[in-house]
């Protein structure tokens, strides 16, 4: 017999999920870390589990580049600034 698939109500709020987790954006990273917001995001940017949304990179409307926006799960803020504290 197999399991159940998981429905996406599930996966949302399953704690052990990426989904289940408070998100962090980098404004708010950086505030706290007090850093400029460039540098916290070059903290994070290639982070396995930052969920990146993408506007694509063909222009829009005008636009000449396409747009990134950066959400860090709780677990991965703590991973990198576990990695990155001074012992």
């Amino acid at each position: 017999m197999r399991p159940a698939t998981p429905t996406p109500s599930d996966i949302i709020h399953d704690p052990t999920s990426i989904l289940g987790e408070k998100k962090h954006t980098i404004p708010q990273i950086a505030h706290n870390l007090q850093v400029d917001p460039t540098t916290a995001r070059r903290m994070f940017e290639n982070e396995p589990g930052v969920l990146v949304l993408s506007t694509g990179s063909k222009p829009k409307r005008g636009k000449t580049r396409g747009y990134r926006v950066l959400r860090v799960p709780d677990s991965v803020l703590q991973r990198v600034l576990a990695k990155r504290a001074i012992a």
